[in-house]
């Protein structure tokens, strides 16, 4: 099973010329480092997509009966659309069992296609395969960090770590557990099974440094004005010192006035 969907993903990959993997932020040349959803995390959206596909069949046996009892109740009169009615179910069935193996692969794809990147500068979340999202987050904006998890979630050893930014609202698709396009100014490390890890090396990270802003490069060293001397600390020093020189070498004290000559 797990060859037959690793031989769709390079089969859909290149199809949709999906970049194999995202680009690292600017300025993460010092510090960088990648992180993948957990194992656990497919396994986590398999059992939801089981759950769905299972409601889904649940849902088209209990209608089924529409369409087949308004074919008999049309008679010979109508004979067509009591024919398309008939076999509107065989349709229906054909369509959930043609479309059952590509839920699964969504659902692997979802797991394949997540990356999480943190540099000395900024995070970056990228996820999707026909529609790829991508935020990166720098840590001169980030206000908070969270750790959420499920029943279920536990019971796989997997959480969400939330990574909060300035602006971020308090409600939104994200908020109950959408993708990363829900609010712009949240991110998620989903289906991970370090969350306190990352948190940790997050915090440490925001601890050393608040980058300068998004994409933007170290501020340089001011230069000096041309035609304008650099100001020396210790001019004023050296320039006492040479003329206590020169006052002793005419025979004269520091501070005293010279005498005049009779």
């Amino acid at each position: 099973m797990a060859g037959l969907l690793t031989s769709l993903e390079s089969l859909t990959v290149r199809l949709l010329r999906v970049p194999p993997r995202p680009e690292f932020p600017a300025g993460s040349e010092d510090f960088a480092k990648v992180f993948r959803a957990a194992r656990g995390f497919l396994i986590y959206r398999m059992f939801q997509t089981a759950i769905n596909q299972v409601s889904f069949l649940i849902a088209i046996l209990f209608f089924i009966g529409i369409p087949l009892g308004m074919a008999r109740g049309l008679g010979e009169e109508r004979e067509t659309v009591a024919f398309l009615l008939s076999i509107l179910p065989y349709l229906i069935f054909a369509f959930y069992f043609v479309q059952l193996p590509f839920s699964f692969l969504r659902a692997w794809l979802d797991y394949r296609m997540r990356w999480y990147i943190i540099t000395s500068r900024s995070l970056r979340i990228r996820e999707g395969i026909v529609t790829v999202h991508e935020k990166t987050l720098t840590y001169a904006n980030i206000q908070n960090m969270s750790i959420q998890q499920g029943p279920v979630q536990r019971w796989l050893g997997i959480s969400d770590l939330q990574v909060r930014t300035a602006g971020g609202g308090g409600g939104g698709p994200e908020a109950e557990g959408g993708d990363v396009t829900g609010a712009m100014h949240t991110g998620y490390f989903r289906g991970v099974d370090n969350a306190e890890e990352i948190r940790n090396i997050i915090a440490s990270q925001l601890r050393k440094r608040k980058a300068p802003g998004l994409g933007e490069a170290e501020p340089a060293p001011e230069e000096p004005t041309p035609g304008e001397s650099t100001p020396q600390p210790d001019l004023a020093a050296r320039l006492s010192a040479a003329a206590d020189r020169l006052l002793a070498a005419t025979g004269h004290q520091t501070g005293e006035s010279p005498r005049p000559q009779p």
